[in-house]
């Protein structure tokens, strides 16, 4: 379509965006989200407020400040109504919603929203960008598509980390208060440099390198990337990385929430201990020394997890979006540039 062409090349300012955000926010709207039921976001976290606190809210303040510096329209306990009057403002056709599924239906400030009232929130006649942040909105993304065919729908067909991909919107606002950039072409700048970032900080798995190898071997494309006509890409590979992708990112998602109830129980276990030698300076600071030791440990665990986590996302971003000679490219550029290097 001719409108989708223009929204891949049309410059965008900050101004132009609005950020909603249908997660909690507060500690009533967390206490909501846990009230649903167990289906709410807010039960991810068993540290309970504080965590989240920490975790999201604290990290969303950050991005939340940015955006409204830019004169992005940042939209906190989003309902259907705030969103649907996002869509009816045409000085502002990008629009882009973060939010939790479950079962198929979206949270959105404190309530489930089935797939039905959802997609009606969107105006047939909506000519904008629409970037879906939740887990596998797979259905209403596929009706909007279907549907709303002067939209132009962005989502990933898979679980997704809020807390990974605020740092992700930083970097795009900020690209775009440049003035160069598009949205779409400022959200593949921001993937393809966090890519090259993460070489430095990050140190793989085996069962990343494995995946990303496999796959490259397939393609034929495990060494250097090749001059001239590259071979073709078969599509079969893509979806199978892809698996193995999901498959390494549930792992990761266990191994988080162990480390958490292990920092958890540590901390707990050192107040009962500390308390219970009060008295006794020599015990206390012993206690005290052994937890801070173990609060090391399990924060560089939680590091590990949480940068594999995201260039996990990052790179499923590629192979989604990226034309798949470029995707195999981008993948072999950074294979034989930190993987291959660093996990033998």
């Amino acid at each position: 379509m001719a409108a989708t062409d223009e929204r891949v090349v049309q410059l965008t300012m900050p101004g132009n965006c609005t950020f909603l955000v249908g997660l909690p926010t507060t500690r009533e709207g967390f206490n909501a989200s846990r009230a649903l039921d167990g289906r709410g976001y807010a039960t991810n976290f068993l540290g309970g407020w504080p965590q989240y606190q920490v975790q999201f809210v604290d990290n969303l303040r950050m991005l939340s400040h940015l955006a409204m510096r830019l004169g992005i329209d940042f939209v906190e306990q989003t309902d259907c109504g705030a969103l649907r009057a996002a869509f009816d403002n045409p000085d502002r056709p990008i629009v882009i919603l973060m939010s939790h599924t479950s079962q198929g239906a979206f949270e959105m400030n404190g309530k489930l929203i089935d797939q039905r009232q959802m997609l009606n929130t969107v105006p047939v006649g909506f000519s904008g960008v629409f970037d879906i942040f939740a887990c596998e909105p797979n259905e209403l993304a596929e009706e909007l598509v279907s549907t709303r065919r002067d939209c132009l729908i962005r989502f990933l067909p898979r679980n997704v980390d809020p807390i990974s991909w605020l740092v992700y919107f930083q970097s795009v606002f900020r690209l775009l208060y440049i003035g160069q950039h598009s949205y779409l072409s400022a959200s593949e700048a921001v993937t393809i440099a966090l890519i090259n970032h993460a070489r430095r900080p990050m140190k793989p798995t085996k069962s990343i390198s494995d995946a990303i190898s496999a796959f490259l071997t397939a393609n034929n494309q495990h060494s250097a990337p090749h001059q001239g006509e590259p071979p073709p890409i078969d599509p079969r590979h893509s979806a199978t990385l892809l698996d193995r992708f999901d498959h390494i990112q549930k792992s990761n998602r266990l191994s988080k929430t162990l480390a958490i109830g292990i920092l958890v129980g540590t901390f707990l276990v050192t107040l009962y201990f500390a308390f219970l030698y009060q008295n006794d300076i020599k015990s206390v600071s012993f206690i005290l020394g052994g937890n801070f030791l173990s609060l090391l440990v399990i924060a560089g665990w939680l590091r590990r997890i949480w940068l594999e986590g995201t260039t996990l996302d990052i790179l499923c971003v590629l192979l989604q979006n990226l034309p798949p000679r470029e995707a195999v490219q981008v993948l072999a550029t950074f294979y034989n540039g930190t993987l291959d290097r660093r996990v033998g």
